[in-house]
């Protein structure tokens, strides 16, 4: 972390259609909507996901 924000190179080569779901987080849209929107299936993001989530980078909420 510098200057309170986290900074990763990622590559689409590396991480494909992850990139994708990255630039579409808003802090609004569930990640249904993203994917929808993105037309990405989840198993194609999984792996990315979980990680983030595991790295506490990204949080999932339910919104009821």
């Amino acid at each position: 972390m510098v200057n309170n924000l986290i900074e990763f190179s990622l590559s689409r080569k590396e991480v494909g259609e992850w990139i994708d779901v990255l630039q579409t987080i808003d802090g609004k849209k569930k990640l249904k909507q993203i994917l929808n929107d993105t037309n990405i299936k989840l198993p194609n993001i999984a792996k990315y996901l979980k990680e983030a989530i595991d790295f506490e980078l990204i949080v999932l909420q339910d919104f009821k």
